[in-house]
């Protein structure tokens, strides 16, 4: 790989900017030969008299994806640990650079992009909603790998490192600057030039790396004893969530304190000898397939260019309809949400803007985009502009009699290709349907409770529903962030169908004498979130 096709380089009074733009990607992501440019840049810039300081930034909409999984793939111990080493040395070479280097940072700096970001003498990111940070290596089984499991906890602090270490969480920017997680946070159309004056002005005083702990943590974490009874206490949490299923917990936890107590190059010799190990578990391979399965289904296999919805007609108001319309809304489609109680419909736009309001002060969203937001519902009584609906969804009772009647009232208030969906969950699709001039556009789709927090949506086919309706609700799930999976009517659909059987040999299971207690032990171990008497 040449360097211009990853990277180009502007210097301007002593300032060299670094762009990272990866051509033959739709985002910045790192594979051993881009680790070897890396090398190469610092060679650039430290050989370079002109250049005082550098600025590193993207010219994508986000700045760093991380690795590039696939390109990382290794059959034996020792594989990975040349490409690892290099990574550490280049990063190591950011770091003790007489050279000040800002990292600017504006939508998703997740992975290695985190990692060169802690390596860099400071971090300024954009104010954006989109803007976050994250070392989610956890959620495939790994640990950060270049240098993260050291400089982080720094940074930040032990507790903060470990929690966005074993959660994977996204840290989102107005949180990452209350942690010291960056230095600055500036308006997106000024990141470049306000990441240009920082770095003038750490030519003149170094900034200041010093963790934010509130006097807990300080307590914690400022002696011996404490940090002991820190990890300890981590170690047992770890345990009780994971149930001893995920080797790369305890693995993050080891390469924090081996840091902490041993000192930098004990972390980083751990580090080293823990990714590669972790990249050779059956848990990790499990879970990169499943990273990979995903990244799969949020494809469209059922068409490029499906039928574009843009309004969504919702009938039903209650704790379903309004899950689905909040999911809608912020995701920019119209919501018609209507209703035959105006409390219900009340309730439901209050319920979401009270979500909302939540995001806001989580500064996950802005006020404004807020009042955009709730600008796209409209509640009403009445069938009144459902003939813009471009899709409607019945999320009514689970009566046949009253959603029959529901497919008859949207083709009397509907133009003539609406598309009609229901969100029953056990109900038959094709006898739905038969009621329907055109049946051909009838469809199921199942959402779970709650809507905004539960990803999976099941998208159910009738014999004589069309192609071309599967694949626009397909997209339109994707649209609402779902995880879409396509079925045949039939009983209980699929998640219902293969939840059947499991709870009935749980129930044979205590019919025969065996403890509820002990039963939901013994599927938490195996890695259930929830037991299944529990669930029940």
């Amino acid at each position: 790989m040449l360097l211009e096709e990853f990277i180009t380089i502007e210097k301007k009074d002593g300032v060299a900017t670094v762009w990272l733009d990866h051509k033959r990607e739709k985002m910045n992501v790192v594979s051993p030969a881009v680790i070897q440019l890396f090398s190469g840049l610092m060679d650039h810039i430290e050989a370079d008299d002109e250049i005082r300081a550098v600025v590193i930034i993207s010219r994508k909409p986000d700045f760093m994806a991380g690795a590039d999984i696939k390109a990382f793939a290794i059959e034996k111990e020792g594989d990975f640990r040349p490409f690892q080493e290099q990574g550490h040395r280049a990063l190591e070479r950011i770091e003790n650079s007489k050279k000040p280097v800002v990292s600017a940072i504006n939508g998703a700096c997740v992975g290695l992009g985190t990692e060169l970001s802690l390596a860099c003498h400071a971090r300024i990111a954009t104010n954006s909603p989109r803007t976050k940070l994250a070392l989610p290596e956890v959620k495939i089984g790994l640990l950060p790998g270049g240098g993260g499991t050291q400089r982080l906890p720094r940074l930040i602090g032990v507790q903060k490192a470990l929690d966005m270490m074993l959660t994977g969480k996204n840290i989102f920017a107005y949180r990452a600057k209350k942690w010291g997680l960056v230095d600055e946070l500036t308006d997106e159309g000024k990141l470049h030039q306000a990441a240009v004056m920082m770095a003038h002005r750490l030519l003149k005083k170094p900034l200041a790396r010093k963790p934010r702990l509130s006097f807990t943590e300080k307590l914690l974490e400022g002696n011996a004893l404490g940090r002991k009874i820190l990890f300890g206490q981590a170690r047992k949490m770890a345990y009780k969530q994971s149930q001893g299923n995920y080797p790369a917990i305890p693995a993050i936890i080891d390469c924090v304190e081996t840091g902490i107590e041993k000192g930098l190059k004990a972390g980083y010799g751990k580090e080293l000898e823990l990714f590669e190990k972790l990249m050779l578990t059956p848990e990790s391979a499990a879970l990169r397939y499943l990273f990979f399965a995903t990244a799969d289904n949020r494809k469209n296999p059922f068409g490029e260019n499906p039928k574009t919805l843009e309004t969504l007609g919702l009938i039903g108001a209650g704790f379903m309809g309004a899950g689905i319309a909040e999911v809608s809304v912020t995701k920019g489609i119209e919501v018609l949400l209507k209703d035959i109680k105006a409390e219900m419909v009340s309730k439901a736009q209050q319920d979401i803007w009270k979500s909302l309001q939540k995001k806001i002060k989580l500064k996950a969203l802005t006020p404004v985009a807020a009042e955009q937001q709730m600008g796209r519902l409209h509640g009403q009584l009445t069938y009144d502009n459902f003939d813009k609906a471009d899709i409607v969804i019945e999320a009514v009772l689970e009566e046949m009699p009253l959603k029959k009647r529901i497919i008859g009232d949207i083709e009397a208030f509907c133009k003539k290709d609406v598309i009609i969906a229901s969100n029953t969950s056990s109900l038959s699709l094709t006898e739905m349907s038969e009621h329907a001039t055109k049946p051909e556009q009838v469809i199921g789709m199942h959402y779970f409770s709650p809507v905004p927090k539960m990803p999976l949506l099941e998208i159910v086919r009738t014999d004589k529903t069309a192609d071309w309706v599967i694949a626009a609700c397909y997209a339109f799930g994707l649209q609402q962030g779902k995880t879409c999976i396509v079925v045949k009517d039939g009983p209980s659909f699929y998640v219902n169908r293969i939840l059947a059987p499991y709870i009935n040999e749980c129930l044979v299971l205590a019919d025969e004498g065996i403890a509820l207690e002990t039963i939901d032990k013994a599927l938490l171990k195996k890695g259930f979130p929830v037991g299944p008497i529990t669930l029940l």
